[in-house]
């Protein structure tokens, strides 16, 4: 009887360290879910705040017309040495002519 109680006892401790590896195992499994859904929302919610095209992709969807002017261009020859340069008239109303026109999204002009 002594030994049908000790192996009584033995299986009843085994299974009981069994239940409680099985426990702990679901608790990390658990927290390891949580974890990793924690990430997955952190990474949507930053690539949403560094990437905001996918917010406001811009104007209809349609690329930007650029026009680009050198204001070199407008400036007359015989003036270019001057601190105060004289413009072209001509080519100054050519370019508004030409932005009225063409109503470009973006005007660069430079030096």
């Amino acid at each position: 009887i002594s030994n049908t109680a000790a192996s009584n006892s033995t299986i009843k401790s085994s299974r009981v360290q069994q239940s409680n590896k099985f426990l702990l195992c679901r608790f990390f499994n658990q927290k390891l879910i949580r974890l990793i859904f924690a990430i997955v929302c952190l990474n949507r919610v930053l690539v949403t705040i560094s990437n905001s095209s996918l917010i406001n992709p811009g104007p209809d969807h349609r690329s930007l017309s650029v026009f680009y002017q050198n204001i070199q261009g407008l400036i007359t020859y015989n003036t270019l040495g001057s601190d105060n340069p004289m413009l072209n008239i001509t080519k100054v109303l050519e370019l508004q002519a030409f932005v009225c026109k063409n109503h470009p999204d973006i005007i660069v002009i430079n030096e």
